[in-house]
């Protein structure tokens, strides 16, 4: 016994000097469709959650924006949309159903950070659109899939081996049956799951062949096991804080193999190969996931791989306080402890032809990390439906013997802002160095500046701003001096569609469409319009023909705008242009005194803020009136329901329009107004990814079953820093 502990311990000291590991922010998600069934014209209201997953300390995620696409059976994208998350991670949207052919669809989700791995890791399941269900009535034939643990058998030890029985339709088949060697012994009589899985346990013999017999619908069915292989293979289990690993059938020929462990926490793993058992001591603070292990030859050459769940978390208890209600009762829930302020609730209600439903405790732990020719068994999932699943499965986050090569690429930065990137340019191509840039945001008058580099280059951070937004942009040279510019912009860079999980597994085809860099331009062009030296009458309404100063609103109102805001006096607009100007009445005798609704205005006058603390005739603004001179005290009555433009100008703008205003002039055109021409030298600009969800909030309150009488399948996923992960599935009858 002391010997074999002094092995065991030199083996992990071994293990902790061989390391090979870069551990790269990792981010996983877990989203829903509120229906697995749409018609034409329906709204899809999808929600989840976006976590970290590299840490169990923290579920907050490194980024705050996710990105949610539906695209066809061809991979062609039909619709993304980009969202934000809330403070732990939450998002919700609403996608409208277009009138596409009937048939399956895919959704499809990630952030960021999710991109940098293969886009075979990123969730994605089916939805059906206009078409009846399949029918799920089993047929005639049965076919039956062997996943021995490691990928093959061997000779001499025990082992598990994962079998999935299935109809001619892919159907999973509730079947017993026998394991028999080939001289008639029968080893063992097992039945599979509703999910059509079972685990064989035995030894396999030299010389030996193996196979199981059923009777199934009048038909009587022998299947053959995989042959023994003669090649070394893996077998792992996690048994008290340790992980172990066997090498069955190691070869003398295998010594100068490796081990090679991948965690989510702690990158890739290399291990020596000197004896048979590996153990791997797994301390307190390793983070819930996936442990995949791959053995390779000297030559580098994987032969097998094995992969464990580690789960820190302990079990939740979910149950429904009762299974009978009536139509829109509130669902009464009854937990073995309370979800926490971490946690997030996610329930759905599904009848029995919404065949195919995503669970949080399978999309979060396996779908990401694991590709398979089976789906992951869905409905009442057992110990042994998992088990048997995980030997049919094969590890995807990364390519291992690349990243053994040349490191895990980390190429895409987290997202925690709203960016604009792009260059400014003159129009003979010269790079506008050092100059500046502002973007004048239409719908909330929000305005953004950000200094140009040396190549013209600018990277401007914004607010949180909705699909189909619109910016004014204008770029100065580094004098200060605006003109005549071209914009390039640069978009989010996407991964392509790669579709793992099509619903016709048969006719499955593993194949990418290949979109360039994916830049979005490739799903919609931009909606840039250039407006260089357009000159245009100040009243005209056309958008497209804004001016700048229009896009500044704080020194002009178009009438678009005067309409829009319903100023109820002059009173109102003058508080409008409060940072230029400000109004006193002379008979109050105080400098700061604001005139009330009950004053005459017969002392009236409008001042700059720019004029320091006298107050005098130099400092009183100008006021006109579809080009003539008037009073404060005139303009104090005026109706402003009859001002089509307002636009405050500054001294230097003044004087050339009104004699001594040497303090600037606010200018009126009523509404049968004279025309000023203006000029525009910036574009419109309108971003190709706004956020779909920017005013849209998940509503809080209580869970009602549906209104319409029936069975339902109850799902409850919750998602929790402090609980865990845990998916539940119970049946409520409406009356």
């Amino acid at each position: 016994m002391v010997k074999r502990f002094y092995l065991l311990m030199l083996c992990v000291v071994g293990m902790i000097q061989q390391l090979y590991s870069q551990v790269l922010p990792s981010e996983k998600l877990f989203f829903m469709s509120d229906k697995t069934r749409y018609e034409q014209g329906d709204t899809a209201w999808i929600e989840g959650r976006l976590m970290r997953s590299d840490n169990d300390t923290t579920f907050i995620p490194y980024s705050r924006y996710v990105y949610v696409e539906l695209a066809d059976e061809c991979d062609t994208v039909l619709v993304r949309q980009k969202l934000v998350c809330d403070s732990i991670g939450n998002f919700i949207t609403r996608m409208p159903i277009d009138y596409w052919l009937p048939g399956y669809y895919y959704l499809r989700a990630y952030s960021k950070v999710m991109a940098n791995f293969a886009p075979e890791t990123l969730p994605i399941f089916p939805v059906r659109i206009g078409e009846e269900m399949d029918s799920n009535e089993s047929l005639s034939d049965l076919s039956c899939s062997f996943y021995p643990e490691g990928g093959h058998l061997v000779n001499g030890y025990p082992q598990n081996v994962g079998i999935m029985l299935t109809d001619e339709q892919g159907s999973p088949v509730r079947q017993s049956f026998r394991l028999m060697n080939s001289v008639g012994d029968t080893l063992s009589t097992l039945t599979t799951t509703f999910n059509g899985w079972q685990v064989l346990r035995f030894t396999p013999l030299e010389g030996m062949q193996y196979h199981i017999e059923t009777d199934y619908k009048g038909k009587h069915y022998t299947l053959p096991l995989p042959q023994q292989e003669l090649q070394p293979t893996l077998q792992t289990t996690i048994h008290r804080n340790r992980l172990i690993c066997k090498v069955l059938n190691p070869d003398e020929k295998f010594k100068k193999g490796k081990l090679y462990i991948y965690h989510q926490s702690l990158g890739l793993l290399m291990l020596p190969y000197k004896q048979k058992d590996f153990v791997m001591l797994l301390n307190n603070g390793l983070s819930s996931g996936l442990i995949s292990i791959f053995l390779a030859n000297s030559k580098g050459e994987f032969v097998a791989q094995s992969t464990k769940w580690l789960d820190r978390y302990p079990p939740m208890d979910f149950r429904l306080k009762r299974t009978e209600y009536r139509p829109n009762e509130r669902l009464e829930f009854q937990w073995s402890e309370l979800p926490d302020s971490s946690s997030s609730v996610f329930v759905r209600f599904l009848t029995k032809e919404q065949h195919y439903i995503p669970k949080a405790s399978v999309m979060c732990r396996y779908d990401s990390d694991l590709i398979s020719d089976e789906v992951f068994p869905t409905q009442q999932t057992t110990p042994v439906d998992v088990e048997g699943w995980l030997y049919s499965a094969r590890f995807k986050r990364i390519n291992v013997p690349e990243a053994l090569d040349m490191g895990i690429l980390y190429t895409k930065d987290k997202e925690v802002v709203m960016e604009m990137q792009g260059y400014a340019k003159t129009k003979r191509g010269k790079k506008l160095r050092n100059g500046s840039l502002v973007a004048f945001r239409e719908s909330d008058q929000q305005v953004y500046d950000v200094q140009l580099d040396e190549q013209g280059r600018f990277d401007m951070f914004l607010d949180d701003f909705g699909a189909d937004e619109t910016f004014f942009v204008q770029a100065y040279n580094r004098k200060g001096k605006a003109g005549v510019y071209e914009y390039e912009f640069y978009n989010d860079t996407l991964p392509g569609m790669y579709n793992w999980n099509r619903v016709n597994k048969k006719d499955r085809e593993k194949f990418t469409v290949e979109f360039g860099n994916m830049a979005m331009t490739n799903f919609g062009v931009n909606k840039m319009n250039y407006l260089p030296e357009v000159v245009v009458k100040a009243h005209t309404r056309k958008k497209e023909y804004k001016s700048t100063k229009e896009f500044y609103s704080t020194h002009y109102l178009t009438q678009e705008q005067m309409e829009l805001r319903n100023f109820r006096d002059f009173k109102e607009l003058v508080q409008y242009f409060h940072a230029f100007l400000m109004w006193r009445d002379g008979s109050l005798g105080d400098a700061d005194a604001r005139v009330d609704g009950t004053s005459t205005y017969e002392n009236f006058a409008l001042y700059s803020r720019r004029g320091g603390s006298t107050i005098g005739g130099g400092d009183e603004v100008k006021i006109v009136l579809d080009g003539t001179l008037i009073t404060a005290n005139e303009a104090a009555y005026l109706n402003m329901s009859s001002i089509g433009t307002v636009e405050f100008l500054t001294p230097a703008e003044a004087l050339s329009v009104v004699p001594f205003a040497i303090a600037g002039a606010l200018v009126l055109n009523t509404k049968k107004f004279l025309g000023t021409e203006v000029e525009s030298k910036g574009i419109i600009y309108v971003p190709p990814m706004g956020l779909s969800n920017h005013r849209l909030h998940r509503l809080p309150g209580e869970t009602c079953v549906p209104s319409l009488p029936g069975e339902y399948t109850v799902i409850v996923d919750v998602i929790s820093q402090n609980q865990g992960i845990h998916s539940f599935e119970h049946t409520i009858v409406v009356k």
